[in-house]
């Protein structure tokens, strides 16, 4: 009678629970995942179903890049889409900043930059970056699972866009060391322009989490050619992260 029955049973299981990978355990599904490459297998694997489709999304976007520009422009902002933050562990920020043609060293005294620029557009122009951070500050503190930040500056402009400032707005790199759970920063390149300085309302995150961070500048320069809003933000970052670090690379 078990024999007679036994055919039966076995096509009464759908199909898709007859195959191996939708009888692993999560945690194991996902090691034989993250040993698919990402462009030739992983990608294409997840694109076969839904059910696998949510299998692959913590592997396939646990790292994920973001063009720099995207982030403080003026007409536009541009992040991850928020369904993938959950999955976020490794982020980096690559490429040159907008930073808006706005020099943050001498607004007291009025010097910027572009000396033609009206001062309200300037003034519209510093509101919208601001509010791009505050946008940012946001995304970054939604993604619980993020751990690792990697920074990547240009040392010298870009010979196609020689109107691009080199460097990053204070208020964007406020809201990117945020991030709640950040215990890796990899800052490598110029933070700001030579002549820049910080704002008075920008402030350092308190980093609770820290313990790597490494910091990098152009290897063809000394370390005494660091501007004194590089050296700033440094010591800023050092100071609430010191109680907690275990590994720190500075420039010699």
């Amino acid at each position: 009678m078990n024999s007679d029955n036994q055919p039966h049973l076995q096509n009464s299981i759908p199909t898709v629970h007859k195959h191996t990978l939708y009888r692993l355990d999560g945690d194991v599904l996902q090691v034989v995942l993250e040993l698919l490459p990402p462009g030739r297998c992983l990608r294409p694997l997840s694109m076969t179903c839904k059910w696998l489709r949510a299998a692959c999304a913590p592997v396939l976007f646990q790292t994920c890049a973001v063009k720099s520009d995207m982030l403080d422009r003026t007409y536009e902002f541009e992040f991850i889409p928020c369904s993938l933050w959950p999955y976020v562990r490794n982020l980096s920020f690559t490429g040159c900043f907008s930073r808006n043609k706005i020099q943050w060293l001498n607004l007291a005294i009025d010097h910027q930059l572009d000396p033609y620029l009206l001062e309200e557009e300037f003034n519209e122009r510093l509101k919208t970056v601001k509010q791009n951070s505050v946008t940012l500050r946001e995304a970054m503190g939604s993604m619980q699972s993020l751990t690792s930040i990697d920074i990547c500056l240009p040392h010298q402009t870009d010979p196609r866009d020689p109107e691009r400032i080199t460097g990053i707005s204070p208020y964007i790199l406020e809201a990117i060391l945020s991030t709640p759970h950040l215990r890796h920063l990899s800052i490598a390149g110029p933070l700001f322009h030579p002549r820049d300085s910080l704002p008075p309302d920008t402030t350092c995150p308190s980093l609770a989490e820290l313990s790597s961070f490494n910091y990098y500048y152009d290897l063809e320069h000394s370390s005494a050619q660091i501007s004194g809003a590089e050296r700033e933000q440094i010591t800023r970052i050092l100071a609430c992260a010191h109680g907690h670090l275990e590994e720190l690379n500075l420039p010699a």
